[in-house]
Parts: C-alpha cells; structure tokens; sequence
C-alpha cells in the first residue's frame, strides 16, 4: 500500500497597503522596476496605511521603492500595516514573488520591498576564513557563505567586508559575521577566528535596538540603530570605537552619544582603515578615530577617541553632505552632486582634482570636468588608494593609484582627474547601479543582476575564475549558480574588503508542487504521480519514497526539468517494492534556493 503525503509549498502573507504625503492611504501600483510610487523631502508613515499592486513580473533580486525619501532623515514611523522586517508576497501572472519591508533601503532612508529569497556569496583571499564557507581555501568564484546556524532562514539586507572579516545584516536584525577576530571585530566575546558566521552578540547595548546599517573596517565593526545610535566592536586602539577608550572591545559598544551627537540622529555610517565617519540628519559630519593625512577633514591630524564634528568649510561649505566612504588614508564625500576628496593626496591622485598635493586636511572639489561634466553624483567609494564614483545617470569615474589596473581605464597609468572606466565587452550596454572599491580592485553592479570586476587578482578576488591582473572589466562569474538566480540589484548587495568580495544572490520565486495519488500498482511496483509549476524558471523534480515520512529513497521525475509556468504532470516508477507493505512518498521540486 502506498500513502500520499501531500506536500505543497504553503506561504502565509499578511495584507499590506502603500500612501502619498498627506493622505491615509497610499496606492502603490508598479509597472516596472524602475517605478517610484512615493517622493518626498520627508515623510511620515505613522497612522497610513499602504496598498501595494505589482503588475509586472520582476526578475530576481529585484528591489521595489515604496517612499523615495530625499532628505537625511529617515521616514518617521511605519505604516499601520507594513512593519519594518515584514514579509510580503505580491502576485502578478499567477506567481507569487516574495519580500522584505526595509525602512532604511535605498540609499539609507528610503522604503524599499527587499527581494526576500537570497543568499550570501563570497571569493577572494580566504585566511582566517573571511569567506564564511567553513574552509580557509581561497575561491577564484563566487561560493556560498555557509548558510546554516545563525544565518538559517534568513533574508539578509546588506553585507559588508572589511580588511579581513566579513558581516552581514539580516531582516530581522540579526548580525553575522565571520573570518579574524584577533582584535574581537566578530563581535561575538571571544578572538577566535571564524570560518563560518556566527552571531553578534546583542544582548548588551544592542539589546532592543533595531540594527538598519553596518560597516566593517580595518580591524572593526560599526553599526547603526534605528534610533539614530551607533555601536562599535573591535580594535580600538586608535579610538575608533568612538567610547573614549583606546582598546579593543569583543562585544558591541555605544559610540558616545557626548559632545558631536548629542541631541543627533546618525543616518550614515562608514568605517575605515582606523577610523570611522558618521553624517547626522542636520547633515552634520563627525569623525572619530585616527586622524592621519587629515583624513577627518577638520584642518587637523590630530585623532580622537570620541565623536568630534568636522566644520563644513573648504568644498563642503554650504553644500547638502549626502554621501560618505572611509578609506585607508583618505575619505570621499558626495555633496549636493559633487564629489569631495581630502586626507593622502597621493601626490594629487586620491584627491582628484588635478593637483600635485601630497594631501589636504579639508574637503577639496573632486575635478568635475571630462568624465564628470555635468554629471551629478549620487555615490563614492574609497579603496585603498583608489577612487570611484557613480553618476545618477550611471557614468562611473574612477581617479587615483592604477599600479594594479585598479581604475579599470585599461593602463596602469595615476590618474589625479576622474576617467571613465574602459568600455571592454563587459561594459557595453550595461546600466551601473552600485560600485564598490576593495584593495587594488574594483566591484562595479549593473542593472541586469550581473557583475563586473576589474585590478589585481591575488587569490582571485575579482571572482572570475583565474589569478590574472584585469586593467579592463571582466565579469564576476555566474555560471556557478543554479538556473534563474541573479546577483542583487543595487546597493548595498556587493561589498569589496582587502582582498576579498561578498554579494548577495538571488533566487527565482519559489515552485509549487501538489502530490497526487499512485496509479499503475502492482504487487512489486507502482507509479507514483504530482503536479509542479516551476513558476516560469527551470526547476529539477524528483520523488521521495520510503516506509516512513523521513523516505530515504530518491527517483528523478521522467519528466525533470520542467520549465513552463503552468500546472505540469510529473511522474516516476518505482519497483522492488514489497507485496503489503506501506510506503510514503512526496513529489520535490528544486529551483535554485528555492525548494518545495
């Protein structure tokens, strides 16, 4: 006798609802990605509510703005029912496509719909296991984080890499983080490294707080709170933990809210080789830390173990400060559109403004002209002694060292002005969407949820399967993954660290199966039957069967794989059974991360 157990994918969704400024409900109706349902130079959400229609069909990894919130601060409240963290299933064509709330998506502030079904890659260097995949093997490709453990179930927001350790920022508020931690930059209580994530630990200053941002630096850690708090972990022997203390922390510690945040909401945070920068939502500019080079931007290099504000004078006065990036010796701004530099000058390349200086301890204009000509910049990334820049209409600029090919201009030439990275085949036809510069590399994401990378290639960081220097784009590659999955669309889904990159990857929606009764029986054999819908991706079907519910024994479906979004008839058959005797069967369908 053979006993059917019925086994579908079953998701349970909550309603939920979208709203413009001033009404109580807000109608959030997407043709495209590219639509923006709400703009606002601030917005409260408390006491709206939020409708939301998806009438296309997205690609995944696609990200959807609900508030496109264009000032600092971020949205006050949530809406009755849309909480931050929710997850929410929109149905277009039949198939249904699953997301996260992120009130502080985008580029900090804004409410985004996150694609919910995704996981953690990483390649490159992988000493003390800063890859997260349980070996210390460097990987030429993208391999998978572990992604069991603390990261089991979870739909991670944002990651980032530092100089040799790694975090990731998961939906819910959990923190993972994995590789060295001899200074305690896991921030988990302990210096032993780690080659697969394990959890910060959050039952000390972070308890009740709702983490939203993190950034990792040379030998620390940086989180931001939904409160408009930061807490730090790590090395601190520079003062970068910001607490006053010039030591290390294994464990979260409040960044001191004295002096330059009292009465302050952060908003962004960026850590750096040894130090950290913050922007606030009056657009105050603070910095703690190490101070060489001037990298602090207050005409000083004098450090500090505490919070202190950075004036608004040279190139940032009188400029709206949206934007910044810490690097190892020097920092970049974007501000009102423009690109600010100061600290190393690089005899002029990290400044890139055309000049021979060795530096400046305040914010000089980023050279403008040629590539950045009437350009308006949207974002920044400090490498090592590189620089990139991208443009609201996806021009990307890149100035500084080029010893490595790091500019991606196709020569090894110093740029002390912005060029446009070299059109190579990677390039044509590519709209970029976030950028990322590591140590003598460069990440560059594009519209289609591809990759590219470009610059030295020890260990294999630019993740394209070789060791070889590129001084033009090459990409990042995707033959690894399984059918349908994509790199994340935008920010903040791929971060490059010393010499090693993470990205976020994401998976079609999910198959539905219904197992159907056995048909053709014999004393010896049977044919066991069910229905997949593999949701318009390719999806592997197979049978479990056995004499318990745990089964035991697989057989591929004859009709594996199945491809077509509609209900398709699957079946297998099976024999050498056993005349009398029970057994229990289900059909399973695989498509990507996603498994029913």
């Amino acid at each position: 006798m053979l006993t059917c157990n019925v086994f579908r994918s079953i998701l349970v969704f909550l309603a939920l609802f979208v709203i413009p400024a001033q009404s109580a409900v807000v109608n959030a109706v997407w043709n495209s990605a590219s639509t923006v349902p709400v703009t606002a130079t601030s917005y409260t959400a408390t006491g709206n509510t939020v409708n939301l229609t998806l009438n296309f069909a997205p690609d995944a990894g696609t990200n959807l703005t609900v508030v496109n919130n264009t000032e600092l601060p971020f949205i006050q409240g949530v809406f009755g029912n849309l909480a931050h963290g929710q997850k929410i299933a929109l149905t277009y064509g039949g198939i249904s496509y699953n997301f996260v709330a992120n009130y502080y998506g985008g580029d900090g502030n804004d409410l985004v719909l996150h694609w919910a079904d995704n996981r953690v890659v990483a390649w490159g260097q992988n000493s003390q296991g800063r890859l997260g995949d349980g070996s210390t093997t460097s990987r030429y490709v993208p391999t998978a984080v572990r992604s069991t453990g603390v990261l089991a179930g979870k739909t991670v927001l944002a990651v980032a890499a530092g100089s040799d350790h790694s975090l990731a920022l998961c939906s819910d508020g959990t923190l993972a983080s994995w590789g060295d931690n001899g200074a305690g930059e896991l921030g988990n209580n302990s210096t032993t490294d780690s080659s697969v994530p394990v959890q910060v630990d959050q039952s000390g200053v972070l308890a009740g707080k709702t983490v939203i941002a993190v950034s990792a630096g040379g030998s620390f850690s940086l989180a931001l709170c939904s409160d408009g708090t930061v807490a730090a972990w790590g090395s601190g022997a520079s003062g970068q933990l910001g607490n006053n203390i010039t030591a290390s922390s294994y464990v979260p510690v409040l960044v001191s809210t004295d002096a330059a945040f009292l009465g302050k909401t952060v908003v962004r945070i960026s850590a750096g080789s040894s130090y950290s920068l913050a922007i606030c939502s009056d657009g105050t500019l603070v910095a703690w830390g190490s101070n060489t080079f001037g990298i602090f931007g207050n005409n000083s290099t004098t450090g500090s173990p505490i919070p202190i504000v950075v004036p608004q004078t040279g190139a940032l006065s009188g400029r709206f400060l949206s934007w910044i990036s810490a690097g190892r010796y020097h920092t970049l701004a974007c501000a009102s559109g423009q690109a600010l530099a100061w600290g190393d000058g690089y005899y002029g390349a990290l400044l890139g403004n055309g000049s021979s200086s060795s530096g400046s301890r305040i914010p000089v204009e980023v050279t403008n002209s040629g590539v950045l000509s009437g350009k308006t910049v949207v974002t920044v990334s400090a490498g090592e002694d590189h620089s990139l820049a991208l443009c609201s209409d996806g021009t990307l600029a890149t100035w500084g060292s080029n010893g490595y090919g790091q500019l991606g201009d196709n020569s090894t030439a110093t740029r002390n002005v912005p060029v446009g990275v070299y059109q190579s085949a990677t390039l044509v036809g590519k709209t970029v969407v976030g950028v990322s510069a590591g140590s003598y590399f460069s990440i560059a994401q594009f519209a289609d949820g591809t990759l590219a990378s470009w610059g030295s290639n020890d260990s294999g960081r630019l993740g394209n399967n070789s060791t070889t220097i590129a001084y033009a784009a090459v990409a990042v590659e995707s033959a690894v993954f399984s059918a349908g999955e994509r790199f994340m669309i935008g920010a903040p889904g791929v971060a490059a660290g010393s010499d090693h990159a993470l990205a976020l990857v994401a998976a079609p929606p999910w198959p539905q199966v219904e197992t159907l009764s056995a048909t053709s029986l014999t004393s010896t054999s049977a044919t066991i039957n069910g229905i997949v819908n593999a949701r318009s991706n390719s999806t592997t079907v197979s049978f479990e069967y056995g004499l318990t519910t745990a089964y035991g024994s697989t057989i591929t479906a004859a009709q594996s794989p199945v491809s077509a979004n509609a209900d398709t008839p699957v079946s297998a058959n099976i024999t050498g059974l056993v005349a009398g005797t029970t057994y229990n069967y289900r059909v399973k369908a695989v498509n990507a991360l996603a498994a029913c």
